[in-house]
């Protein structure tokens, strides 16, 4: 199977993202685990069409988890380059796929799958191989240091398992410093005065912001970038 795709360069970088994605999404729809990009055109046209087309596979050949059947294809696993000599630079693409499936992994989870808790233990998990420093504020210690718009909100739970976490990466050569907040509410209710239940339906999204802070981590991880992050 072949798709085929002539962009525009006039366009904007959104516009020339979603033509390929479209074009791409024909093959990606068979679950192949090997798909072959071939670029054409002169040196500066392809190396832009290779990088947009590149990460536009890894992200959409990526499998989100599923809830209501098992899934049993498997995500892309290899992408052959043609039409472009110098490939070592399109690595740190692979490591922008990871941060962005992880962001949109967290944001999927239903609430009753990423509770406080649940979340806690898979951010260990991911410092754990990443070698982060890794630093938990829990109830009693966020009571302790007078943190009371945040224990106000958790008491919108009955479990006290809400936690604040702190997340280290460093490198060596690093000259700057860079901070990370995300919002991590699991499920926003809006305290005593629920929203209805059509504007409750997306509220286990309201953690993205925090999903979006791991991703970055992760993909500046994967990728060494010579900066130190400090993400919360």
């Amino acid at each position: 199977m072949i798709a085929w795709a002539m962009l525009d360069f006039s366009k904007s970088v959104f516009a020339m993202q979603t033509q390929i994605r479209k074009a791409m999404q024909i093959l990606l729809n068979e679950h192949p685990g090997d798909i072959t990009i071939v670029v054409q055109g002169d040196e500066a046209q392809r190396q832009q069409i290779a990088e947009h087309a590149v990460y536009t596979a890894w992200v959409n050949g990526a499998l989100l988890p599923l809830h209501k059947k098992k899934d049993m294809h498997k995500p892309l696993q290899r992408i052959a380059l043609v039409g472009v000599a110098d490939k070592k630079r399109f690595d740190g693409l692979k490591a922008q796929d990871a941060g962005n499936l992880l962001c949109r992994t967290l944001t999927v989870l239903p609430p009753n799958e990423l509770t406080p808790a649940n979340y806690r233990q898979r951010v260990k998990k991911l410092a754990k191989e990443n070698m982060w420093q890794l630093e938990e504020f829990d109830m009693k210690a966020l009571r302790k240091i007078g943190a009371g718009a945040f224990v106000a909100v958790a008491q919108g739970s009955h479990e006290e398992d809400a936690t604040i976490v702190h997340l280290t990466y460093r490198h060596a050569k690093a000259k700057q410093t860079v901070a990370l907040v995300g919002k991590g509410i699991c499920f926003d209710t809006c305290g005593h005065n629920l929203k209805p239940a059509r504007y409750m339906h997306g509220m286990h999204e309201d953690m993205n912001g925090s999903a979006v802070s791991f991703g970055i981590l992760l993909a500046a991880t994967q990728q060494k970038l010579a900066v130190n992050i400090d993400c919360c």
